[in-house]
């Protein structure tokens, strides 16, 4: 049961230490979609700097309001959203924690205020259980969102074109359509961060790296998983350039072979247009487009 007015955090704080993707974490919602578009977002100041602006959580100040304030975009231009600080909380135990998503510092309220904030605009949580990572795109951005179906590409042309869109700062988003194959969540939306050809036992393997918006749990247990045998075969300095991290934090790397295998498609998001479809991002000052 859902309980409100209770004290779960004594320090609350907006930011603790800037943002970076592994400070978000899904609760009890189904807001994956919209996760996985925030947590890559956060390792970008300027677009958070857009979204959330430098007052719009005063708490510990005497403009302390009760208010959350943040921008999303509707129609071609920004929209103030004002909601207040009384998030929804569970009861575990003895202890209440909140039901959504959530920070991994406990003091950090961002995720979760935007989480309520994302689900105002929508028109209430019941709208944002389940959508596609475009969609929360295009409302965080006012970008532009392209959805890849798997079966209808390569590996090597989707490849290519999702490591030039990681190399311009855009954001991708995959979707998993089966449910625990190796540790897998199905009907789950994953963010890439990441792309690397590695040379292995004499062959050159495209690898990718994903996060789970669960942040903690529900981690890829196949090859080149965290504690696959294959890195035993790397040398320090390749998994210190692939900043390989075996902690338990959402994050590992997969084959493009087998993320062809166990994802159906790809949501590119960009700032500006892709027009010629290479995954970079196009100026909109050297493109006409016909009619």
């Amino acid at each position: 049961m859902l309980l409100c007015k209770q004290e779960f955090c004594q320090q609350p704080t907006l930011f603790s230490d800037g943002t970076t993707r592994f400070d978000v974490e899904q609760g009890g919602a189904g807001t994956c979609w919209f996760l996985s578009i925030l947590s890559s977002l956060a390792d970008n100041g300027e677009a958070i700097k857009q979204i959330i602006p430098d007052d719009a959580y005063p708490i510990g100040s005497d403009k302390y309001s009760g208010l959350f304030h943040c921008k999303l975009w509707r129609f071609g231009q920004w929209v103030d959203v004002y909601v207040d600080d009384l998030l929804p909380v569970k009861l575990y135990g003895s202890e209440f924690k909140l039901w959504g998503a959530k920070s991994t510092d406990d003091r950090e309220m961002w995720v979760s205020l935007m989480e309520k904030a994302f689900a105002r605009f929508k028109g209430g949580y019941a709208n944002v259980y389940g959508g596609l990572p475009g969609d929360a795109f295009t409302t965080l951005t006012g970008g532009v969102a392209e959805l890849v179906e798997i079966q209808d590409t390569d590996a090597a042309t989707l490849y290519s074109r999702m490591k030039n869109a990681l190399s311009c700062g855009s954001i991708i988003t995959c979707s998993c359509p089966v449910n625990g194959i190796k540790g897998l969540v199905g009907n789950h939306a994953y963010t890439i961060t990441g792309t690397f050809r590695i040379n292995h036992r004499a062959q050159s393997k495209m690898l990718l790296r994903l996060r789970n918006p669960w942040g903690t749990k529900g981690e890829w247990k196949g090859d080149w998983s965290d504690k696959s045998y294959l890195w035993n075969d790397v040398t320090d300095s390749v998994k210190e350039k692939m900043k390989v991290n075996k902690k338990m934090d959402g994050e590992f790397w997969m084959t493009m072979a087998d993320f062809m295998s166990h994802f159906c498609r790809v949501s590119i998001c960009n700032f500006t247009p892709d027009f010629d479809q290479d995954g970079k991002e196009d100026s909109l000052s050297e493109n006409v487009i016909m009619c």
